[in-house]
């Protein structure tokens, strides 16, 4: 990894800030192509057809100024109308959903579509006048379009108003209406690309759902673009005179211009700048998608001869360098393993000056404790991945804090609650009515660090229906030899005194869950029998709302099917884990993106900062 890698990271308020100038820096590089598409829309007289030509035109005629005119009153059109989509659409979800809903694809579709029929209706005048603006002193080859001189953005809104009426800001609603519908498109697209791509592949990487993204982004975006063109036409306000208002009128006046337009240039009329456009949307999301590493993925082949063997070939120099190995751990976590280690071993062998594993869920931390006659797995694989040169590890929620005494390396054990904590503040409405629950004693502290956090209540779960992982005994037994040897140090008679078993207690529930939100918490969802039995439980105590959020979302086996038929309503999980194919089978499981955080620890270790800033009140018992 090169010198010049470079992340940003701070408190949600700065996240959000950051978010949002990364769309006005897409918007701004790529704005003069949609100064081209507007122009092919409205100026049907250009002789230059394509998206290229209409650039070259507007430099030579206006200078690098035209590409960019109306770019202010984009930006403000753009804030105003993300902040009512996003506002209409959680106040409606908190309305329809309550305290008792789920949300579900369906349900976000037809909330979705209520929220930008909202949006349209209250920012079409401003996009009206961005129209306006942006084509304000372009030259254009129709001579039937009147040139407009305005000052500013109040001033088109009163002279609009003044010259055409309250309804001419209104210009052009129809279209936009029907618009709404390309959200619908784009999901169905995206579904159904990954529901067919999903029964080649067993997971989706980072570039795989970008490209699904950018596809399904372009079918929704040509098969409305018609749409588009006559919205153009209508917010530019010089389609002829409105004489009557209403549905119909607007209906048959979006007809004839599309009619007009074929008859007089074709069925291509139609979809002129369509190039321009999909060129905006994907190379927006690319950019987007580059900005949030700002780094490029070192060159490296790993594949599997025909004997099943891992072979790597790291197909650049890194010698002298900082390397960070990601390794994530989907189903077939012995193959990881080995990738991990070949791959660190070859960065060793290749000169590499540091050489870090970034491992968001660090495999077989389960086997971190002697059991019966088995072994310390979790110890071995430290061993392994020490000796094949790893210098660092960042992990995050190990499953015992103790893992990191197995290594002879700095360990730094990340922490995903402040992420969950923040998705049941935004996502879960009515949450100051839930009890933050531990299915076991064993995860009672993990629970405890939310309840406090989050100011709740703390419920744990007592009984026979623990996970055999909270009952820690050694669990070695071997009958006494029939002749006791004697020996020097011990007498043959001497008695020792054995441990009474335990019975446990008929299962209870300590706390009151009755009339709330039962929040299950832990560190790790793999098989998902003892959550579906501590929700049947928690709704016999009387929760009306059961949520599961772990960091680690294994979901072993048929655990898509066993949450989709049980009472839990939603499982929240993070990225440490691929998990698509299981989310494709089961549309209770939602995921939280933590990758920031791992960003932040790789520019952190990479520049020689403190880490100290990534486990702000970070208690010793979370």
């Amino acid at each position: 990894m090169e010198r010049k890698i470079s992340f940003l990271f701070s408190d949600n308020l700065v996240h959000a800030i950051a978010g949002a100038m990364g769309s006005a820096v897409a918007i701004t590089v790529f704005y003069p192509l949609d100064t081209a598409r507007l122009r092919l829309q409205v100026d049907d007289k250009r002789v230059s057809k394509c998206t290229p030509g209409v650039v070259a035109e507007i430099l030579d005629e206006e200078g690098l100024k035209g590409l960019y005119r109306g770019w202010f009153p984009a930006i403000c059109s753009l804030c105003c109308s993300n902040f009512v989509y996003f506002y209409t659409f959680n106040g409606l979800k908190e309305l329809w959903l309550g305290k008792r809903g789920s949300s579900t694809p369906g349900k976000d579709i037809v909330m979705g579509l209520i929220a930008g029929t909202v949006n349209v209706l209250v920012t079409t005048p401003m996009w009206v006048v961005n129209t306006r603006l942006k084509l304000q002193g372009a030259r254009f080859r129709n001579t039937k379009i009147k040139p407009t001189s305005y000052t500013g953005i109040f001033d088109a809104f009163r002279r609009i108003v003044g010259d055409e009426g309250w309804g001419a800001l209104w210009n052009g609603t129809l279209p936009s209406l029907l618009l709404v519908f390309n959200p619908a498109i784009q999901f169905m697209v995206y579904e159904g690309l990954k529901r067919q791509l999903g029964k080649a592949k067993n997971e989706f990487t980072a570039v795989d759902i970008l490209i699904i993204g950018a596809l399904a982004k372009a079918v929704a975006t040509t098969s409305t673009y018609p749409l588009q063109t006559v919205q153009s036409t209508l917010r530019y306000g010089q389609h002829g005179p409105v004489k009557k208002r209403g549905v119909m009128r607007s209906l048959k006046q979006m007809v004839s211009l599309l009619a007009q337009r074929v008859h007089q240039m074709g069925p291509g009329a139609l979809y002129r700048g369509l190039e321009a456009k999909l060129l905006q949307t994907v190379l927006t999301a690319t950019l987007m998608f580059l900005l949030r590493l700002g780094s490029e993925l070192g060159k490296v082949q790993m594949f599997q001869e025909a004997n099943r063997e891992t072979r790597v070939q790291i197909q650049q120099s890194v010698r002298g360098k900082d390397v960070f190995i990601i390794q994530t751990c989907p189903r077939d976590v012995n193959t990881a393993v080995m990738e991990l280690l070949i791959m660190t071993y070859a960065c060793r062998t290749s000169s590499a000056q540091n050489i870090i594993g970034v491992v968001p869920y660090f495999p077989y931390s389960k086997q971190c404790k002697m059991r019966k006659r088995g072994s310390i797995v979790c110890k071995l694989l430290a061993s392994m991945l020490c000796k094949a040169g790893l210098s660092h590890l960042i992990t995050m929620d190990l499953h015992q804090k103790e893992i990191q005494g197995f290594f002879n390396i700095p360990v730094d054990n990340l922490r995903a609650s402040p992420f969950l904590i923040q998705y049941i503040q935004e996502e879960i409405p009515d949450y100051r009515n839930a009890v933050i629950v531990a299915k076991s004693p064993a995860s009672a502290k993990r629970a405890q660090s939310f309840a406090e956090r989050l100011r709740l209540a703390l419920a744990v779960i007592h009984g026979e229906a623990q996970d055999a992982e909270s009952d820690m005994v050694d669990g070695r037994h071997s009958p006494p030899p029939s002749m006791p040897k004697s020996s020097a140090s011990i007498h043959p008679s001497l008695e020792m005194p054995v441990m009474i078993a335990k019975e446990k207690p008929p299962i209870t529930v300590v706390g009151d869950v009755g009339g709330r939100i039962a929040i299950i918490v832990d560190d790790i969802i793999d098989v998902v029998d003892t959550f579906v039995v501590a929700a049947e439980i928690l709704k016999e105590r009387g929760a009306y709302k059961i949520y599961v959020m772990a960091t680690h979302g294994l979901l072993s086996s048929d655990a898509p099917r066993l949450i989709e038929e049980s009472l839990i309503d939603e499982v929240v999980v993070t990225s440490t884990i691929p998990h698509e194919v299981q989310k494709l089978q089961c549309h209770k499981i939602k995921t939280v993106d933590i990758s920031s955080i791992l960003a932040e620890a790789i520019r952190r270790i990479h520049n020689g900062e403190s880490m100290s800033y990534l486990f702000r009140n970070i208690g010793v018992d979370d």
